[in-house]
């Protein structure tokens, strides 16, 4: 039984220099158990580089409490002129 990050979007556009807060994007986490989880919980690592046109994504996991990962997910970001 594995845990879910739900995301209110899974792919955005941004222009170049575009700030992005990636956890306004979270919508729900649920623990492999089942219970909801504070949006706080979630380690979110930045993999995109909004200061030129490209493509990049945000990676969103939890981890349980032996420090596995329980989910992860992804949003894509393109980044546009």
């Amino acid at each position: 039984n594995r845990g879910s990050i739900v995301l209110k979007e899974y792919l955005i556009y941004v222009h170049v220099g575009e700030e992005i807060s990636p956890s306004e994007y979270l919508e729900e986490v649920v623990d492999n158990e089942g219970n909801t989880i504070p949006l706080e919980s979630v380690i979110i690592t930045k993999q995109v580089d909004t200061s030129k046109p490209g493509t990049g994504q945000f990676r969103y996991e939890i981890k349980d409490k032996n420090g596995n990962v329980a989910a992860n997910t992804f949003l894509a970001v393109i980044v546009t002129e």
